[in-house]
């Protein structure tokens, strides 16, 4: 079984987004099983694509260590992902109203 990999990133819809969230765009962590940080990636921008999401910007991604101090919600993440190697997880769309230029 692979490692569990989370990261943080910055999305934004693109046209035909069927995710319900307000702004431009969001800060959401994700969680799935990966060998690498390639394959991590790889996972997040076919989730993306299927979601209709664009990344902006990925952050903080790393194997996800048992003794890290981490939200609950992500700690559940975590642990639903071990369930299944193909599962691509977010938590909550924590939302913008602009870009700063």
């Amino acid at each position: 079984m692979s490692e569990v990999w989370i990261g943080l990133t910055d999305v934004a819809k693109v046209e035909g987004c069927g995710l319900d969230f307000d702004g431009v765009g969001a800060f959401v962590w994700w969680a799935t099983q990966a060998d690498s940080e390639e394959v991590f990636l790889r996972k997040l921008r076919s989730a993306l694509e299927y979601y209709k999401l664009v990344l902006l910007e990925a952050k903080e991604i790393r194997k996800f260590g048992e003794s890290e101090d981490v939200s609950e919600e992500l700690y559940e993440m975590v642990e639903r992902v071990r369930e299944n190697e193909k599962w691509t997880l977010f938590g909550t769309f924590h939302t913008y109203r602009h870009h700063d230029a």
